[in-house]
């Protein structure tokens, strides 16, 4: 979709990643990506470190990701760049924000506490 937009900007003489006065055709297109890279690599982190609420945090990441390409979806059509935000935009970005605090933190926190223990049992 984003290359068939693009190609209609070219032909229009305008720019073919721009979409509207400022929207960014790259931005869905690399927030659907970079949940792909996440979502495994988080569900399977938190899987070696035994992380108890697995399950909830992953889901959590999950919808986290999916407001945020919403998001990407509302600026690019809207014509707004990533970070000019309206009440909407701002509101959903801010929520997809704040869902995946929880499995960064316990990530974060897990990875942590594993290297400790690694120093201490080789100490």
């Amino acid at each position: 979709m984003v290359t068939i937009l693009g190609e209609l900007n070219l032909a229009a003489g305008k720019l073919p990643e721009v979409w509207g006065p400022a929207g960014v055709l790259k931005y869905p297109h690399g927030a659907a990506l970079h949940a792909i890279q996440l979502l495994p690599v988080l569900s399977w982190l938190l899987h070696k470190l035994r992380v108890s609420k697995a399950v909830w945090l992953v889901r959590a990441a999950l919808w986290s990701q999916v407001l945020f390409l919403v998001h990407a979806f509302w600026q690019t059509i809207h014509g707004r760049p990533r970070f000019d935000f309206d009440w909407v935009g701002g509101s959903i970005f801010v929520v997809a924000g704040l869902l995946i605090l929880a499995p960064v933190a316990v990530s974060v926190k897990a990875l942590v506490s594993f290297a400790s223990a690694l120093r201490w049992r080789s100490s």
